[in-house]
């Protein structure tokens, strides 16, 4: 069977109009042109959870992910994959890291950050060509709509940031249509990454830690570096309106003190929902309301002098 299901990347230009297109005309290799529908592959609203863990001990950070399909999905989530690429070249593998898969080959950018990669069974983990961390199912170990996978996880010395993420439909509903017809090509070309979830997730970054945001505002200045940030980039940011959440990637100084740590969110104590190490970065997502959206954090350390002193940020999310 040689039906054209990929696009040819010359192509992809094309993509927007097919949205909607499921009807196409099948040219066999003998015989005359017919027509065939093709049903959607719609998995909107599916999600990817990630929470963050840092081991001080290993000086490793630990994403655990899990996929969750709505009950709305057309079509079963077969693939997640996830940006790791870097700016520095390095080593592309680190026996500190965990992971149970077997790599095959490794062709990605020698700057891609390097990672463990653990997948629950029926899945398989790697890293692309692109520097893409993927996590990909067997057809038995789809998940199906309605559902939620976890098991998934990347390690890595490279701090939190925000990165892109892609989430894939199976094309199995597809093959089922196409399999009893005869062999030829489809006119136009089905392409399943119409598709494709396409939304921002926490991972491994490679961020140039000297030129994070401090937050301003503090005297003396060398008490600004108390918490620093990747996210956001200042103390006020302006989101479309319906953006329903954000993610705050803070960086905690060497000399801070986590017992004297605080946070509230639009009023509301939510300290708990961070883990202050010294040294290391936290990222928290936030839902947000309409209008104003207020996190205030705040913590205590030791300057150059000696001296304890608290750096106090508040940070404003504009929902408008």
């Amino acid at each position: 069977m040689r039906y054209i299901l990929f696009l040819a990347i010359s192509l992809l230009l094309v993509a927007p109009s097919l949205a909607a297109q499921t009807t196409h005309t099948v040219h066999p290799t003998s015989g005359a042109a017919f027509q065939v529908e093709l049903p959607p592959l719609t998995i909107t609203g599916s999600t990817l959870d990630v929470n963050v863990t840092y081991d001080p001990s290993r000086q490793v950070y630990r994403y655990q992910y899990t996929v969750k399909a709505p009950t709305t999905n057309k079509a079963p989530i077969r693939a997640v994959q996830i940006d790791v690429s870097g700016r520095t070249p390095r080593p592309q593998t680190d026996p500190a890291l965990q992971e149970n898969i077997t790599r095959i080959a490794q062709d990605q950018p020698a700057t891609t950050i390097p990672v463990g990669i653990t997948v629950p069974s029926g899945w398989r983990g790697g890293v692309g060509q692109g520097g893409d961390a993927f996590f990909s199912a067997s057809p038995s170990a789809v998940a199906l709509a309605g559902s939620t996978v976890g098991g998934f996880v990347i390690e890595s010395k490279l701090p939190p940031g925000v990165r892109t993420l892609e989430i894939k439909p199976s094309i199995a509903l597809w093959r089922s249509v196409l399999a009893p017809l005869p062999d030829g090509e489809l006119d136009p070309p089905a392409d399943q990454r119409m598709y494709h979830v396409k939304a921002t997730t926490v991972a491994p970054s490679d961020p140039d830690l000297s030129q994070l945001f401090n937050g301003g505002g503090q005297s003396p200045a060398e008490v600004n570096p108390f918490l620093r940030y990747v996210a956001p980039t200042e103390t006020r940011t302006k989101l479309p309106g319906g953006t329903a959440s954000t993610w705050v990637v803070v960086a905690f100084g060497t000399t801070t003190d986590p017992a004297s740590f605080t946070a509230t969110f639009n009023g509301i104590d939510v300290r708990s929902r961070f883990t202050p190490v010294p040294g290391a970065l936290h990222a928290v997502q936030f839902g947000l309301q309409p209008g104003s959206n207020k996190l205030q954090l705040s913590i205590e350390g030791v300057t150059s002098s000696g001296r304890t002193a608290r750096d106090t940020d508040t940070l404003t999310f504009l929902v408008q």
